[in-house]
């Protein structure tokens, strides 16, 4: 209840665009299940800094996209990615 934006993936935290304006906390590695993964990114209701935190959804929706296929990730915009969505039932609201 105390966040503005959460997102699992901590790398896209150290982007230059956002480095030193975002606070994490860890995730216990046994709490994540295995693979394949749907990650989701969510504005808090009261969040502090609405501008950073569209700023930083917006960022993850485009530009970062390329970091987390970078790393092995499935992007949302690709055939796969799209193909993930259908099965697991993700959809935006």
């Amino acid at each position: 209840g105390k966040g503005d934006a959460s997102i699992i993936e901590k790398r896209l935290t150290t982007h230059d665009r956002f480095k030193d304006k975002i606070e994490y906390m860890p995730i216990d590695e046994k709490l994540i299940p295995p693979g394949p993964l749907t990650f989701t990114l969510n504005i808090m209701k009261y969040v502090k800094d609405e501008k950073l935190a569209d700023d930083f959804a917006d960022f993850v929706c485009s530009d970062g996209q390329e970091i987390f296929e970078r790393h092995g990730f499935t992007s949302i915009h690709s055939a796969r990615g799209l193909e993930l969505i259908e099965r697991f039932g993700v959809k935006d609201v």
